[in-house]
C-alpha cells in the first residue's frame, strides 16, 4: 500500500508534525511506501529515506503582504497543483492520502485536490476546528464552556 502524508510542515513544530512524522517513518518501517507532502521545511532528519516534495513555501500569516496572505490562507492554488502531480503518480485503488494538518499553509485546496482525483482520504483532527469555528469548544465572549453542536 503506498499511503501520502500531508502536513503543513515537514519538521517537528508542535503535537501534529510530530505525529505525521513519527507515523510516516512507522508506516514505512512496517514495509508501506510513504510520501510525505509538506509547505514549510526544513525537512526533518526523521524523514530520511522516504519521499518528500516539500513546497518550500512559509505559512500564509507570515506572508509581509496582509492580501496575500490573507489570499494565500483561503485557497493555496500552488499546493494543490503540487499535490495533483503527486497523485498523478499513484494509483487511487491502493493509495491512501493521509491528512494531519494544512491550516498554515497548504490550506484545504489540498484535500479537495485529493478528493477530487478520488482517493480514499483519512483525517485525522488534531485540532477542533472541525468541529468548532473558534478551536476549542470554548465561548470566549462569555470565558465559558460551549455547549453548542457543529
Amino acid at each position: 500500500m503506498r499511503i501520502v502524508i500531508v502536513n503543513d510542515h515537514a519538521r517537528i513544530v508542535g503535537g501534529a508534525a510530530k505525529i505525521a512524522i513519527l507515523s510516516a517513518r512507522a508506516l514505512a518501517e512496517r514495509g508501506h511506501r510513504v510520501d510525505f507532502f509538506a509547505a514549510t521545511g526544513p525537512v526533518a532528519p526523521e524523514l530520511a529515506g522516504l519521499e518528500v516534495t516539500c513546497l518550500g513555501i512559509e505559512p500564509h500569516t507570515e506572508n509581509p503582504s496582509r492580501l496575500r496572505g490573507a489570499l494565500q490562507g483561503i485557497w493555496y492554488r500552488p499546493a494543490a497543483r503540487a499535490l495533483r502531480a503527486l497523485l498523478a503518480q499513484c494509483d487511487p485503488r491502493d493509495t491512501v492520502v493521509h491528512f494531519h494538518a494544512y491550516r498554515d499553509a497548504l490550506t484545504a485546496s489540498v484535500a479537495d485536490a485529493a478528493q477530487r482525483a478520488g482517493f480514499v482520504c483519512v483525517y485525522t483532527a488534531h485540532e477542533y476546528s472541525m468541529g468548532c469555528p473558534y478551536q476549542g469548544f470554548f465561548d470566549y465572549r462569555r470565558n465559558e464552556i460551549c455547549h453548542l453542536r457543529g
